[in-house]
């Protein structure tokens, strides 16, 4: 899919694709952050361990602390997009434990969604501009093509 939506971050950082799409234990941590390039990769190996640590600790913190800071989240009202993303999420064994919107309309058009958790606890951002924009369908088939890159089903 080259609609650009699906492919991109709202954490700025360069994290070997490998361990993205579910190569690693690591993926689940950095699901969702897309690496454009295999000139990215080798410069994320090349880089320092503690350059490597700082990246790894703003994967956790950006979702948890830093982007509050500048977006609401809020639980997706039920109905039937909620419903068709648990439903997705369920048949892939996703282990979906919260389902948010995003108020990304606040700065920008730009329409996006994303992952982000542990392997056992994993979280679902829509911005609220994809669900404005897009049919339910829409989104639902922009979360499938990232929950098939992120289980590892195709590439």
């Amino acid at each position: 899919m080259g609609s650009g939506i699906c492919h991109r971050s709202s954490v700025p950082l360069d994290i070997p694709q490998h361990i993205q799409l579910g190569r690693s234990p690591l993926c689940s941590v950095v699901a969702g952050i897309h690496v454009s390039s295999t000139s990215t990769i080798r410069r994320t190996f090349n880089q320092s361990p503690p350059s490597i640590t700082f990246q790894i600790l703003l994967v956790f913190l950006y979702p948890l602390v830093i982007q509050p800071l500048f977006n609401k989240l809020t639980p997706l009202e039920p109905g039937e997009l909620r419903d068709r993303i648990e439903a997705l999420a369920g048949y892939l064994k996703f282990p979906l434990k919260h389902l948010y919107q995003i108020d990304g309309s606040k700065r920008s058009s730009h329409s996006n969604a994303y992952f982000f958790g542990l392997p056992w606890s994993k979280h679902i951002v829509v911005y609220d501009t994809l669900i404005a924009t897009a049919k339910v369908d829409g989104v639902e088939a922009i979360l499938a093509h990232e929950l098939g890159l992120v289980q590892g089903t195709f590439d």
